[in-house]
């Protein structure tokens, strides 16, 4: 999946087949197989019923297999649900609940493990931004999740934390940049199939035709625009245009 909606901590059981529906009125299906969605784990089940050809996600898993962990969900528990990736190191999870690299890399260890692509977001504060580290930030990140690691598949969400839900986004001409400096590290230095690197940081139908016009930019990972399934499918069309046009 190329283009994921992250809808975070939002959605209940009657959203997801209105959303559905908005969607299919809207973008093309011929880009569905290249979609994914990542709902609260309280929508998988919901999700699965009303499945086509979109690729259905979680926002996270425990770095645990199983066991007395309270609150965990655990790898084979979403892979149960009908999820086949997840997303991992989010911003808002490595803030809010303190994840470590270490962390991380066990999840994506347990995502593959389980057959589930793992969704390996990283991304700048704006300190680090202003400062002109983005790359060594980025490249400190990738050599804490995926040092080690052998063998594994995955896709690479590029998301400045800077432009998470702030409205700002980067200049597409330093997305590919950034896009392209990822790929670089990640072939050099580490023993993973980069399957693709999305962008993520307020992403929406206005501005994502442009950022997908960059040559080193896969999709995108979407939040807030893809709470509404139409504005979710004109940023899919919008894919579609440029991939397949």
């Amino acid at each position: 999946m190329k283009v994921i909606a992250n809808w975070k901590m939002h959605g209940f059981k009657e959203d997801y087949l209105h959303w559905y529906k908005n969607l299919s009125k809207t973008a093309d299906e011929n880009l569905f197989d290249d979609l994914g969605i990542a709902p609260p784990f309280t929508l998988l089940d919901e999700c699965k019923i009303h499945q086509s050809k979109i690729k259905l996600g979680a926002q996270n898993i425990s770095h645990l297999p199983e066991g007395p962990v309270t609150g965990e969900i655990s790898a084979a528990m979403i892979k149960n649900s009908g999820a086949n990736f997840v997303i991992l190191g989010h911003s808002e999870r490595r803030e809010l609940h303190t994840e470590t690299e270490e962390v991380i890399k066990s999840k994506i260890l347990e995502a593959s493990n389980h057959n589930i692509h793992p969704v390996l977001c990283i991304g700048e504060p704006k300190e680090i931004y202003a400062a002109k580290k983005t790359e060594d930030f980025l490249y400190s990140q990738l050599q804490g999740s995926l040092n080690d690691l052998n063998n594994i598949n995955l896709s690479i969400a590029y998301e400045p934390i800077w432009a998470i839900g702030t409205g700002d986004v980067a200049k597409p001409s330093d997305i590919n940049k950034i896009h392209s400096i990822i790929k670089e590290i990640c072939s050099r230095e580490f023993d993973v199939k980069l399957e693709n690197i999305i962008y993520g940081g307020s992403v929406n139908d206005q501005n994502s035709k442009e950022i997908f016009e960059q040559e080193h930019v896969n999709g995108a990972l979407i939040g807030g625009a893809s709470l509404d399934g139409h504005s979710f499918g004109r940023i899919a069309n919008n894919f579609f245009e440029i991939h397949n046009g």
